[in-house]
């Protein structure tokens, strides 16, 4: 992010799994990814705080209904009004979920690097992975994801952690910098996804996703490896209105995108309607 961006020192505190960042009031919520990545959107929030209060909400449940639960209450807890609630890749869908099943909470959705919401538009990940890293990389990839294939899905989470830092590389275009508030759960992850793909295949998540009450933005890089038709077309499917925000040259992480920060930040502070020179 260009210079004009800071303007006033980071401040944040937390009460219990809720990382308050900058002054209030607290109108926006961040989602993180994963699942099982907390952390994950530290940088970005504290980013965004320098305009606003905004709240950094950290998932700790195992199941996707707790989850819902927990981000229903962080919500309640932290916001005095409807909140914009921006989330990343499972934090996307995380963020949908809310908004149908709670529509009083959600004033509108940002999703950012959201995955597929139907089963025909997902890809093969890990092929398309693997032909973007070297050959080192290619090896600790492989190796890690035979692990879970042969060992009935369990890994600890060092190998957790190597495999989302090796898929991030994959992921992206050119990045910015090193991820290091991510601490990252391989048995709340393996938990809730396992829930997730479930939820895409039977065709029940597009059917919740209808249920949206509020407006919805998509940000989303040409380079991210979860493909933006996923996401665009089964919502035109069900007449879901959306707007869409396209990114040249960046991959899954637009805020630690070298070419696409500044655009991305430009978007995303006029769809929150946070003014930067504040």
């Amino acid at each position: 992010m260009d210079s004009g961006y800071y303007n006033k020192p980071i401040l944040y505190f937390y009460i219990m799994n809720i990382k308050f960042h900058g002054d209030a009031p607290y109108k926006i919520i961040t989602v993180h990814g994963g699942p099982g990545g907390a952390g994950q959107l530290n940088s970005l929030t504290a980013d965004l705080s320098q305009y606003c209060g905004i709240v950094e909400a950290l998932q700790t449940k195992f199941s996707i209904d707790e989850q819902i639960e927990e981000l229903r209450q962080q919500a309640i807890s932290s916001c005095n009004t409807k909140s914009v609630v921006v989330g990343h890749s499972w934090g996307a869908w995380l963020s949908m979920l809310l908004a149908a099943k709670h529509p009083e909470l959600v004033q509108k959705l940002i999703l950012i690097s959201c995955g597929a919401l139907q089963e025909e538009y997902k890809i093969d990940q890990d092929d398309l992975r693997l032909s973007k890293l070297n050959c080192n990389q290619k090896l600790r990839y492989k190796s890690i994801i035979e692990r879970l294939s042969s060992d009935h899905k369990q890994i600890n989470n060092e190998e957790f952690t190597d495999l989302a830092k090796l898929a991030t590389i994959a992921d992206s275009y050119c990045l910015l910098n090193e991820d290091n508030n991510t601490i990252f759960n391989f048995e709340l992850f393996n938990s809730v996804w396992s829930e997730a793909v479930e939820l895409r295949r039977s065709g029940e998540l597009i059917n919740i996703a209808s249920k949206i009450q509020c407006p919805i933005t998509i940000i989303h890089g040409t380079y991210d490896s979860h493909p933006i038709k996923g996401v665009t077309e089964p919502l035109k499917a069900i007449k879901k209105k959306h707007k869409v925000i396209e990114l040249d040259k960046c991959g899954h992480y637009p805020w630690r995108e070298k070419f696409a920060i500044d655009k991305f930040f430009y978007h995303l502070l006029k769809e929150l309607k946070v003014d930067k020179h504040k």
